[in-house]
């Protein structure tokens, strides 16, 4: 991303990031890189509520917005920036979800960055180990993966959808693929209060669910 960021700046380019699944762990560092817009959520890694999205925005990005006409109401970036240049939003915010992610911000703020992205730095061990243990191929070679997501190819003769179902039925939930990816992979992640037994225990239940399919020799 660093370095993509760094070429488009060169470029002229303005960059946008989805940082929803990696803000708070992740390393990010959007005026160094020369990222314009950083989207973002205040739950998954941040631990707050669902239900706020917020946007960091580098100068260029908003020449680049106010120069954009406005396609929604509700996602006119522009006057939201209009909004808080004079301490203010244009719409009613969901205040339980900001309250919420002030109080996550300020847990990450005495946690650390570091010795939280070294919890889920755990966390990703622990379930790389599981998976490699079931012999299950993951999309991402191991020094590209994040902090937070695993991708993995379904099996031969495992159809997402039944897996999906066995394993909700034993309390786990896992995903599908996006776009073409959807009947070919499933995505696990190990975001919020989630310990690394947890994890021991979802391969458990995976390997049982994955054992009952009838898998062609």
């Amino acid at each position: 991303m660093r370095e993509i960021a760094q070429i488009a700046r060169v470029a002229g380019v303005r960059t946008v990031v989805d940082a929803v699944s990696s803000f708070g762990v992740e390393e990010l560092d959007p005026a160094a890189w020369g990222i314009d817009l950083l989207a973002c959520s205040s739950n998954k890694c941040l631990s707050g509520l669902p239900g706020a999205a917020f946007v960091l925005v580098s100068p260029a990005g908003a020449q680049r917005a106010a120069e954009v006409p406005p396609r929604s109401v509700y996602l006119d970036l522009q006057a939201y920036l209009r909004s808080a240049a004079s301490g203010s939003v244009p719409f009613t915010p969901a205040i339980p979800a900001l309250a919420a992610l002030d109080a996550a911000l300020d847990e990450l703020l005495e946690e650390g960055f570091e010795p939280r992205a070294a919890r889920y730095r755990y966390r990703c061990d622990v379930l790389d180990a599981e998976l490699d243990r079931l012999d299950l191929e993951q999309l991402v070679a191991a020094p590209h993966r994040s902090l937070t997501v695993r991708s993995l190819r379904l099996p031969t003769g495992v159809e997402y959808p039944e897996l999906h179902d066995r394993l909700k039925r034993d309390g786990y939930v896992i995903y599908a693929g996006q776009g073409s990816l959807a009947t070919e992979i499933f995505r696990v992640c190990c975001m919020g209060a989630i310990e690394p037994e947890a994890l021991v225990g979802f391969a458990a239940r995976l390997e049982a669910a994955l054992a009952a399919f009838e898998v062609p020799a």
